[in-house]
């Protein structure tokens, strides 16, 4: 049970730092850039890709976090 707490606490970490970097990335230094682009077909595909990198790792950290919420208080750790 242990090992199956620890992975699901990793994996829900790991995706939910992707996903708040990947927020901040994209606020912070992607879209001032972005604006300033004349090519606008760079410009939508780039974040385009964003969009999909935001939707997997918002949809796995929730995921995680529900599994990882359920191990606690269903099954119960020991």
């Amino acid at each position: 049970m242990g090992f199956l707490v620890a992975t699901l606490a990793w994996l829900h970490i790991f995706f939910a730092t992707g996903w708040i970097g990947g927020a901040l990335l994209s606020t912070i230094a992607l879209e001032p850039s972005i604006h300033k682009m004349e090519n606008y077909a760079i410009a939508q595909t780039l974040m385009a890709n964003v969009g999909k990198f935001m939707g997997v790792f918002s949809t796995l950290t929730i995921a995680f976090g529900v599994l990882f919420f359920w191990v606690f208080t269903v099954v119960g750790f020991s």
